[in-house]
């Protein structure tokens, strides 16, 4: 992850064909259809990496990620 461009993404929004992905540093659950999951947060321009947005606060730094 060091060095990606992410993008703040409705998991709804997303291009791959899963019901759920998992945050990559705390293992959140994101899921635009399952009750109680993230529904919102960053990801790589690809959609296979997310993460949360309590993880993007303390790893931006560390990792120099941009926004797209």
């Amino acid at each position: 992850m060091l060095g990606k461009i992410l993008q703040r993404k409705q998991y709804a929004d997303r291009t791959t064909k899963t019901d759920h992905d998992h945050c990559a540093f705390c293992w959140t659950t994101f899921s635009a259809t399952i009750p109680g999951c993230v529904t919102e947060g960053y990801c790589t321009l690809d959609d296979y990496h997310w993460t949360c947005e309590e993880c993007y606060a303390d790893f931006n730094g560390k990792f120099g990620w941009q926004i797209d």
